[in-house]
Protein backbone atom coordinates (compact mmCIF):
# COMPACT_ATOMS: atom_id res chain seq x y z
CA UNK A 1 0.00 0.00 0.00
CA UNK A 2 1.25 3.51 -0.90
CA UNK A 3 1.48 6.14 2.00
CA UNK A 4 1.65 9.93 1.56
CA UNK A 5 5.14 11.17 3.02
CA UNK A 6 3.88 13.47 5.46
CA UNK A 7 6.68 14.82 6.68
CA UNK A 8 7.62 16.72 2.99
CA UNK A 9 3.83 17.32 2.18
CA UNK A 10 3.71 19.28 5.33
CA UNK A 11 6.79 20.66 4.75
CA UNK A 12 6.02 22.27 1.41
CA UNK A 13 2.38 23.39 2.58
CA UNK A 14 4.13 25.15 4.87
CA UNK A 15 7.07 26.79 2.57
CA UNK A 16 3.98 27.58 0.10
CA UNK A 17 2.25 29.37 2.61
CA UNK A 18 5.14 31.17 4.04
CA UNK A 19 5.84 31.92 0.16
CA UNK A 20 2.46 33.68 -0.24
CA UNK A 21 2.28 35.23 3.01
CA UNK A 22 5.79 37.27 2.40
CA UNK A 23 4.89 37.52 -1.66
CA UNK A 24 1.98 39.77 -0.04
CA UNK A 25 2.97 41.46 2.48
CA UNK A 26 6.12 42.55 0.24
CA UNK A 27 3.55 44.13 -2.28
CA UNK A 28 1.31 45.57 -0.04
CA UNK A 29 3.75 47.50 2.50
CA UNK A 30 6.80 48.17 0.14
CA UNK A 31 7.25 50.27 -3.01
CA UNK A 32 8.34 47.45 -6.29
CA UNK A 33 9.48 50.22 -8.42
CA UNK A 34 10.47 48.78 -11.81
CA UNK A 35 12.41 46.02 -13.11
CA UNK A 36 15.02 48.73 -13.69
CA UNK A 37 14.70 50.61 -10.54
CA UNK A 38 13.88 48.33 -8.25
CA UNK A 39 12.11 49.31 -4.81
CA UNK A 40 12.77 48.10 -1.39
CA UNK A 41 9.63 45.44 -2.05
CA UNK A 42 10.79 43.55 -5.07
CA UNK A 43 13.88 41.05 -3.57
CA UNK A 44 11.32 40.05 -0.94
CA UNK A 45 8.23 38.87 -3.50
CA UNK A 46 10.45 37.72 -5.80
CA UNK A 47 11.98 35.52 -2.96
CA UNK A 48 8.48 34.62 -1.99
CA UNK A 49 7.56 33.66 -5.02
CA UNK A 50 10.75 31.30 -5.35
CA UNK A 51 9.90 29.71 -1.90
CA UNK A 52 6.30 29.26 -2.77
CA UNK A 53 7.44 27.72 -5.67
CA UNK A 54 9.93 25.04 -3.88
CA UNK A 55 7.06 24.92 -1.45
CA UNK A 56 4.58 23.75 -4.15
CA UNK A 57 7.23 21.26 -6.05
CA UNK A 58 7.92 19.59 -2.66
CA UNK A 59 4.52 18.75 -1.63
CA UNK A 60 3.46 17.34 -5.69
CA UNK A 61 6.76 14.86 -5.15
CA UNK A 62 5.81 14.12 -1.66
CA UNK A 63 2.24 13.10 -3.11
CA UNK A 64 4.17 10.90 -6.27
CA UNK A 65 6.46 9.49 -3.55
CA UNK A 66 4.82 6.71 -1.35
CA UNK A 67 6.80 6.64 1.86
CA UNK A 68 5.95 4.58 4.74
CA UNK A 69 5.07 7.11 7.62
CA UNK A 70 7.91 7.81 10.68
CA UNK A 71 7.96 9.73 13.72
CA UNK A 72 8.80 13.12 13.82
CA UNK A 73 11.68 13.92 16.08
CA UNK A 74 10.52 16.97 18.26
CA UNK A 75 13.99 17.31 19.94
CA UNK A 76 15.91 19.12 17.12
CA UNK A 77 13.03 20.80 16.48
CA UNK A 78 12.82 22.76 19.54
CA UNK A 79 16.63 22.93 20.10
CA UNK A 80 17.42 24.57 16.78
CA UNK A 81 14.64 26.80 17.03
CA UNK A 82 15.65 27.82 20.56
CA UNK A 83 19.09 28.35 19.15
CA UNK A 84 17.57 30.78 16.53
CA UNK A 85 15.65 32.98 19.07
CA UNK A 86 18.55 33.03 21.35
CA UNK A 87 20.52 34.63 18.55
CA UNK A 88 17.66 37.27 17.73
CA UNK A 89 17.68 38.02 21.63
CA UNK A 90 21.34 38.09 21.90
CA UNK A 91 22.66 40.03 19.04
CA UNK A 92 20.89 43.44 19.93
CA UNK A 93 22.02 43.14 23.63
CA UNK A 94 25.30 41.48 24.11
CA UNK A 95 26.80 41.62 20.13
CA UNK A 96 27.49 38.83 18.20
CA UNK A 97 30.14 36.83 19.74
CA UNK A 98 27.55 35.64 22.28
CA UNK A 99 24.88 35.65 20.13
CA UNK A 100 26.75 33.32 17.50
CA UNK A 101 28.32 30.74 20.71
CA UNK A 102 24.72 30.84 22.12
CA UNK A 103 23.25 29.81 18.39
CA UNK A 104 25.66 27.08 17.80
CA UNK A 105 25.71 26.13 21.43
CA UNK A 106 21.99 25.46 21.95
CA UNK A 107 21.79 23.81 18.29
CA UNK A 108 24.17 21.47 18.83
CA UNK A 109 22.31 19.95 21.46
CA UNK A 110 19.81 18.73 18.61
CA UNK A 111 22.05 16.02 17.93
CA UNK A 112 22.50 13.04 20.25
CA UNK A 113 26.26 12.96 19.76
CA UNK A 114 27.55 16.01 21.26
CA UNK A 115 31.55 16.32 20.40
CA UNK A 116 32.91 19.33 23.29
CA UNK A 117 36.01 20.20 21.12
CA UNK A 118 34.68 20.36 17.54
CA UNK A 119 31.44 22.59 19.22
CA UNK A 120 34.64 24.78 20.68
CA UNK A 121 36.29 25.15 17.40
CA UNK A 122 32.92 25.62 15.17
CA UNK A 123 32.62 28.50 17.68
CA UNK A 124 35.75 30.06 16.60
CA UNK A 125 35.67 29.49 12.95
CA UNK A 126 31.85 31.18 12.92
CA UNK A 127 33.26 34.24 14.96
CA UNK A 128 36.01 34.62 12.44
CA UNK A 129 33.67 34.00 9.10
CA UNK A 130 31.17 36.71 10.93
CA UNK A 131 33.73 39.26 11.39
CA UNK A 132 35.28 38.98 7.65
CA UNK A 133 31.41 39.19 6.37
CA UNK A 134 29.82 41.40 8.63
CA UNK A 135 32.57 43.97 9.84
CA UNK A 136 35.51 43.81 7.42
CA UNK A 137 33.37 42.68 4.05
CA UNK A 138 29.84 44.18 4.59
CA UNK A 139 30.87 47.00 6.85
CA UNK A 140 27.86 45.93 9.16
CA UNK A 141 27.80 48.10 12.44
CA UNK A 142 26.98 45.12 14.44
CA UNK A 143 28.49 44.99 17.28
CA UNK A 144 31.00 42.50 18.08
CA UNK A 145 31.22 42.28 21.74
CA UNK A 146 28.65 44.61 23.67
CA UNK A 147 28.26 43.94 27.33
CA UNK A 148 26.13 46.35 29.20
CA UNK A 149 27.21 46.41 32.56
Amino acid sequence: MRLLNNRDLLAGICLTALGVFVFFYAISNYEMGSWRQMGPGRFPATLGVILAILGGTLSLQSLRQGQPIGHFPIRPFLFVLMGTASFGVLVTTFGLFPAIASVLVISVFADTDVRPFSLVGLVAFMWLVSILVFKTGLGLTIPIFDVPW
